[in-house]
C-alpha cells in the first residue's frame, strides 16, 4: 500500500503458498494482514486444495481465522483457530473435462449445499451445456437456476448461444 504522505510503501498484506512436491498445484494458500501496532503478521484466510491422481482439483476448503469479524476491518488474533466457511467439490470425466462443481457453506456445524453446476461437452471437447442449480433447503433438492447451451461451427466458434432461465411456476427451464 502506497502512503503518499510518507512517500513510502506500507506493509499491509501477504499470501503464502505451500505446493505439492514436484508439482505446480498449491496444497495450501494462506493470507495475512500486517498489524502495525504489534509489528507482526496476522492470519486471515486459508484454503486447502485436494487433487485426484490426474492432477485435477477435486476439492477446495476455505477457512477464516476465528477472530476475523464478518465485516472488513482489523481484529486481534489470539486463538489461531481456523473456521470452515466454504467448500467446493469438482468432478471430471475420463478425459479430464470438468463435469460438475458443487459449492457448500459451513452452517451450524455442517456442510450445507448451496449451488451446483453441471457441464456437457461435444465430441471435440467444446462445452455445449452448462446447467446451474441452487439448493432448496425447504425441499432438500436442487432447483434449476439457468441453462446455457452452445452450438459450434466447424472451426470451433460459437454460432448459437441459448440462455434458459428456470421458471419456478412450471418447474422447468424456459
Amino acid at each position: 500500500l502506497w502512503n503518499s504522505q510518507l512517500s513510502d510503501w506500507i506493509i499491509s498484506w501477504k499470501a503464502e503458498y505451500t505446493y505439492l512436491e514436484n508439482r505446480h498445484e498449491p496444497l495450501i494458500y494462506t493470507s495475512y494482514y500486517y498489524d502495525n501496532s504489534d509489528q507482526g503478521w496476522i492470519e486471515e484466510y486459508k484454503t486447502e486444495y485436494t487433487y485426484d491422481e490426474n492432477g485435477n482439483l477435486i476439492m477446495a476448503i476455505y477457512y477464516k481465522d476465528s477472530n476475523l469479524p464478518e465485516w472488513s476491518g482489523s481484529y486481534k488474533a489470539t486463538a489461531n483457530e481456523w473456521l470452515e466457511m466454504e467448500k467446493d467439490e469438482y468432478t471430471y470425466d475420463a478425459t479430464g473435462r470438468q463435469t460438475m462443481h458443487i459449492t457448500y457453506y459451513w452452517i451450524t456445524g455442517q456442510w450445507t449445499e448451496s449451488a451446483k453446476s453441471e457441464y456437457g461437452y461435444d465430441a471435440n471437447g467444446k462445452e455445449i451445456l452448462n446447467i446451474a442449480y441452487q439448493w432448496d433447503e425447504v425441499t432438500s433438492a436442487w432447483i434449476g437456476s439457468e441453462r446455457i447451451e452452445n452450438v459450434y461451427d466447424a472451426e470451433g466458434f460459437i454460432t448459437t448461444y441459448i440462455y434458459s432461465p428456470w421458471d419456478d411456476i412450471i418447474s422447468e427451464f424456459v
